[in-house]
């Protein structure tokens, strides 16, 4: 009776016994398939999804606050500040060349002057926890990789201990391909708020300048040939602000 599910109360109807006598006799068998197993299986299964959902509605619902709160920002700048100066450069650079995806900061580049200017805005606009940053390296087979390093290191003022194992590129044998003497160089910091606040401010200083609605509607196309503009246009603003962030790399 008792595996197919009655409970206590039921076998005790049928043969009266006593409830003692029972736990007795079933000690060592329990059993998976009644009621009370099957409902708590179900509830706890409920709980979570429950739990899953919840979470995500909360960061959803923080995302489209901080959204908010950045527009309001952006919408109210006149003339910049310097440190509104510096956030919108920061912004449109990584929006133009940093990872989007994934949770974390996360800036690749070849060009030194590049990612130095990257760092500097970086760290002058968010408290960054030093000990949180890692540096990633793609090299080629003619890169001496502790000169790499050391250089990367002293430009970025970040320790060599922070930097991962290198991506060493397979050597192609008939393509062929402009050598450079610093490799690639990628930027890491796990944190997701300071990546939703970047690609915030980005979106919010692109919608103020060119209003959304004038080039998604035209597909793709549009879009991408926009961002490109974005990334020529950056590039000018660059050159003037870097003569004052990034000093003269170190020799290689």
């Amino acid at each position: 009776m008792r595996k197919k599910g009655a409970t206590y109360s039921e076998i005790r109807k049928r043969l009266l016994v006593a409830k003692s006598t029972l736990s007795e006799w079933f000690r060592d068998l329990p059993n998976t398939n009644h009621l009370y197993y099957t409902d708590r299986s179900k509830w706890m299964e409920t709980i979570r999804e429950l739990s899953v959902k919840v979470r995500r509605e909360s960061k959803s619902k923080k995302n489209q606050e901080l959204m908010m709160e950045i527009r309001r920002s952006v919408e109210g700048w006149g003339l910049l500040n310097y440190g509104e100066y510096e956030q919108s450069l920061l912004s449109m650079l990584y929006w133009a060349e940093g990872n989007k995806v994934g949770g974390r900061v996360q800036f690749t580049n070849t060009d030194p002057r590049l990612v130095y200017l990257f760092i500097t805005l970086f760290r002058r606009c968010y408290e960054v926890d030093e000990s949180r940053l890692r540096v990633r390296l793609h090299l080629h087979y003619y890169h001496r990789a502790r000169k790499v390093i050391r250089f990367w290191s002293e430009l970025l003022g970040i320790s060599p201990k922070a930097f991962g194992k290198i991506y060493w590129k397979k050597r192609s044998k008939e393509r062929r391909f402009r050598k450079n003497q610093t490799g690639i160089c990628s930027v890491r910091y796990n944190n997701t708020c300071f990546l939703e606040q970047i690609l915030g401010y980005a979106y919010a200083i692109a919608d103020r300048i060119a209003p959304v609605a004038q080039w998604t509607e035209r597909g793709g196309g549009v879009q991408e040939r926009f961002i490109c503009q974005v990334s020529k246009t950056l590039g000018a603003l660059c050159a003037h602000a870097s003569s004052n962030l990034a000093p003269t790399a170190p020799p290689l």
